[in-house]
């Protein structure tokens, strides 16, 4: 065999071994810096983003709250901060606090303080969930399609009453109030096991928060929020037996249950949220709610002041 052949041939292989290994190279450099972005953006700490100059911020609802929202990113526009505001609606099976400390969503605008004061107190990964600023307050209201007065609901009625912690607790002061039992005030969170007179000898059904209008048909009398009677129409055919003040200046326990824009405490100072929360004490929003809902759903400003909307029509 020609030598000269035999070397030619030994060269070209190795020029084709020596560029196959640089492009490997580049390549496994190229996947290499992906995964580093990729873990940079996946370890930021935030479920916001930015496109275009403009800021995302995503917060968590109970209820869509649409009209409000967007006059809340209204605001936003005509102030001239580049910040969306892109809400997701969860029901009450998704715990909005562990999204928080989950960095699914950077505010969660769903809870009060004496709930969030229960959920610190099950699960202390929540301590790090604090308040940015207040929203709103819906009140309770005991209604009923059987009776038109407190003194007329018999003895042995039932009553259907909140399945959570804190709004069980909530309806049971409210009757309380109303003097139809009293319960033990040394509990954090009163449950029907912790009620110390009861002469009318009232029986309770607990029940989800969805079903309160439906479960009227059942009982003698339940409550039912502000905002649900409200949707429902149950403020043009009903009366409320009982209802609760949402003016804090005749009701200052009343601000207990305002809910509350929270985040984790490393974003208590966040310029951006707190340019959100500011936005949404604006005229603007205020305007939206009247529109919206009445009265039926008041908003608290950051001071803790429940809003007269009146001054607003």
């Amino acid at each position: 065999m020609n030598s000269n052949i035999f070397n030619s041939n030994s060269s070209i292989r190795a020029r084709s071994f020596r560029l196959g290994s640089v492009l490997f190279q580049k390549v496994f450099a190229a996947i290499a810096v992906l995964v580093l972005i990729s873990l940079s953006l996946a370890g930021c700490g935030s479920a916001s983003g930015s496109s275009g100059g403009e800021t995302t911020v995503k917060v968590a609802l109970r209820a869509p709250y649409k009209i409000i929202y967007d006059a809340l990113n209204q605001e936003l526009a005509a102030r001239g901060d580049k910040i969306k505001v892109v809400t997701s609606t969860y029901d009450t099976s998704t715990d909005t606090s562990q999204l928080l400390v989950d960095h699914d969503v950077d505010i969660a605008a769903t809870i009060h303080s004496t709930a969030l004061k229960a959920a610190q107190k099950k699960n202390p990964e929540f301590n790090d969930v604090v308040r940015l600023g207040y929203i709103h307050v819906q009140g309770l209201a005991l209604y009923s399609h059987k009776y038109k007065s407190l003194d007329a609901i018999p003895d042995g009625a039932t009553i259907a009453i909140l399945n959570d912690t804190t709004n069980q607790s909530r309806a049971l002061h409210d009757l309380q109030t109303a003097g139809l039992i009293k319960v033990d005030t040394s509990v954090p969170f009163a449950t029907p096991k912790n009620i110390t007179s009861n002469p009318k000898k009232l029986q309770f059904k607990e029940i989800s928060t969805q079903l309160q209008v439906r479960t009227l048909d059942d009982v003698d009398a339940g409550f039912v929020y502000t905002t649900q009677a409200y949707d429902a129409k149950l403020d043009t055919k009903l009366t409320p037996l009982w209802s609760e003040s949402t003016d804090f200046k005749k009701n200052p326990g009343q601000r207990q249950y305002a809910n509350m824009f929270t985040v984790l405490k490393e974003n208590v100072n966040n310029p951006t949220y707190k340019k959100v929360v500011d936005a949404y004490h604006s005229t603007r929003v205020y305007k939206a709610y009247l529109k919206e809902y009445g009265t039926a759903l008041v908003p608290v400003d950051n001071q803790g002041n429940s809003i007269d909307l009146k001054k607003y029509e």
